[in-house]
């Protein structure tokens, strides 16, 4: 009798648990809606979600080589207009072939990128659910519902903004009486807030569930902090600190699915924004030793050159603040970032238990072997250092 109610307890909990497990990514695949519907507007995604899974699709596999032969078509009549324009100037002429090729070759890139990581970024998304799964089953809950929000409402400030460069650009070109408004440059300039919306909202999602872990952490520290030491007690910390540990490698081996998936795509991001900005600067320089400055033109390159700039410090922002601490400046402002603030806060707990001190040592051994960072595939780190050598990369070159 004792053995048949078991199985039914047994039973029961491990419906209610699948349950709960089903109701998790319900949750995470319909906060992901906007973020997939808008990546796959730009072909930046190859496949939908339904309720419960995610499906490939062969017809946005198709939009997305569509988008590849429409755009070699496009740079091949600029190229075209540009190699005719005997009137042009040849310093204009220059930028505007480099431009052109490497324009040609970032776009290109990136969508022969989307189709060749589409597994592994997948792969991304289901360790995100079992991060969240395994939280639940710690009673962890998670907003999806403000994630979804965030997600809408950064989405339509990102293009108020880029809106408003695009109409202000095009009202100096006409002010300036310029016979060329250079249409793919301002083409791959929503492409690139695209991508680096698509990259940068993967990383902010990593961040929360690093934040989560934290959390978890210095609840621990001030459960031992205000209850006795004993053996249930240190038992539980144990187990959760093992948890905790465990999540936190998930997390870390995540991060280099990422890059993985994103490395290609943000090199070529940042050198294609690297080049605009030191193009636009070198024009400018041109134009100020030029017998009649026209400063409309001069405002015009400049703002064309805000959002490469924005798209370029914020994914360095948002990597920075997730993992790893780096000297600013020289003035030694440390911002620690959510990995290395989970290495502060082990060692803040204070216990004489054995076990919670090795498994705290175990995982300050963990978080110094991952070595874990964002990076453009292999070629350098994305943080804040980034900024800076190209800044100074920039004003060595003018």
């Amino acid at each position: 009798m004792n053995n048949k109610l078991n199985m039914v307890l047994v039973k029961s909990m491990l419906q209610r648990i699948k349950m709960e497990e089903k109701l998790v990514v319900e949750k995470f695949l319909n906060s992901l809606q906007i973020y997939l519907q808008h990546n796959q507007i730009f072909g930046f995604v190859t496949f939908t979600c339904t309720r419960s899974n995610f499906r490939s699709s062969k017809l946005l596999i198709l939009y997305n080589i569509i988008l590849q032969v429409l755009f070699v078509s496009f740079v091949s009549y600029w190229l075209y207009l540009v190699l005719e324009a005997d009137d042009m100037l040849p310093i204009y002429k220059n930028t505007y072939l480099i431009i052109l090729f490497a324009d040609f070759a970032y776009l290109e890139t990136t969508w022969i990128c989307t189709l060749l990581k589409k597994d592994k970024l997948l792969e991304l998304f289901k360790r995100l659910i079992h991060f969240d799964t395994k939280c639940q089953e710690n009673s962890t809950v998670i907003d999806y519902k403000r994630h979804k929000k965030r997600l809408l409402c950064y989405l339509l400030a990102r293009y108020v903004a880029l809106a408003l460069v695009i109409l202000f650009s095009e009202i100096l070109v006409i002010v300036s009486e310029q016979e060329w408004s250079f249409s793919t440059g301002l083409l791959v300039m929503i492409f690139n807030s695209a991508l680096s919306y698509k990259a940068s909202e993967i990383v902010v999602m990593l961040r929360s569930r690093f934040a989560i872990l934290n959390k978890q952490i210095r609840f621990l520290n001030q459960y031992l902090r205000l209850k006795p030491e004993g053996r249930i007690s240190n038992r539980r910390v144990f187990i959760s600190f093992s948890k905790i540990c465990y999540l936190h490698q998930h997390l870390s081996k995540s991060v280099k699915l990422f890059n993985e998936v994103f490395g290609v795509s943000l090199l070529v991001l940042f050198g294609n924004s690297f080049l605009s900005i030191v193009l636009a600067l070198f024009r400018t320089a041109a134009e100020l030793q030029a017998s009649q400055i026209k400063w409309t033109r001069i405002a015009y390159m400049a703002l064309a050159s805000v959002p490469f700039i924005f798209d370029s410090i914020h994914l360095c922002d948002v990597c920075y603040s997730t993992i790893g601490t780096v000297s600013w400046c020289e003035l030694n402002f440390d911002w620690s970032s959510q990995v290395s603030k989970a290495g502060e806060l082990i060692h803040q707990i204070q216990t004489e238990d054995h076990d919670i001190i090795d498994e705290i040592e175990m995982f300050s051994l963990q978080i110094a072997n991952e070595q874990v960072e964002f990076n453009a595939a292999g070629f350098f780190p994305i943080n804040y250092t980034l900024v800076f050598s190209v800044r100074s990369v920039q004003v060595e070159r003018i």
